[in-house]
């Protein structure tokens, strides 16, 4: 089964930068850090997005611009280093003044990407469909909106999967990110009711399985007088 480790303090765009960052403490070495990430440019710039901490770049596992304003992502590095991470996500183009959204950080154990699906639209009614049939019956779904309507009715966290989503960013500056752990192969979406105002939105899911290890097999060797096989 896979859950969060830990999930970070979300953190805003809030009209007053390009830039946001969150920080995780204590990451066990070897784990993963994903990054959800909600962007609204007011003045449509299609801005592109970088993600990285001091480590290195964190790669997109799935994302989505609507309309040059709406963006919704997931960011993953692997293999983190033990320690302490400070992520921080940066648009390439806008003002500031247009610059809204939120960043939130999960670290997980180590993980495959499984599926991920995206939507779009200028409607009251934001959703991501389902995704294809999953690798497990115990993946993480991780799903991401951006909605320059948020905060005017609808359902949050959103209903989809197999129970019930949890907000790790609930309606924070145009920004939602749900997570739940599933109990099915059935593929997952997320769907987040009728707003009473229709507007721009992307949304985003990302769904993780268990990372299968990996055993390297060593020539056999002698011990005691007996032959012992060694894998790592």
């Amino acid at each position: 089964m896979v859950s969060p480790v830990q999930i970070s303090s979300f953190a805003t765009y809030s009209n007053l930068s390009l830039s946001a960052s969150v920080t995780l403490t204590g990451v066990t070495a070897g784990n993963h850090i994903i990054l959800a990430v909600g962007h609204f440019d007011l003045g449509g710039t299609s801005p592109t997005v970088s993600v990285s901490d001091a480590q290195g770049v964190y790669h997109a596992d799935v994302s989505v611009t609507s309309g040059g304003a709406a963006f919704a992502g997931l960011y993953r590095l692997t293999g983190a280093n033990a320690g302490s991470h400070t992520i921080t996500a940066t648009f390439s183009s806008g003002t500031t003044a247009n610059s809204e959204g939120a960043i939130v950080a999960f670290e997980v154990p180590p993980v495959v990407f499984d599926q991920g699906n995206t939507g779009i639209g200028n409607s009251t009614t934001p959703n991501v469909s389902a995704t294809a049939s999953l690798l497990t019956n115990s993946d993480l779904a991780i799903a991401v909106l951006c909605d320059v309507s948020l905060g005017s009715g609808g359902t949050f966290p959103a209903i989809g999967g197999t129970g019930p989503y949890t907000a790790a960013v609930n309606q924070q500056n145009k920004a939602e990110v749900d997570y739940q752990t599933l109990t099915s192969t059935a593929g997952a979406g997320a769907n987040w009711g009728t707003l009473s105002i229709s507007g721009k939105w992307a949304a985003s899911i990302g769904i993780y399985a268990a990372s299968t290890p990996t055993f390297v097999p060593i020539a056999p060797m002698a011990l005691g007088g007996m032959v012992v096989q060694v894998c790592q």
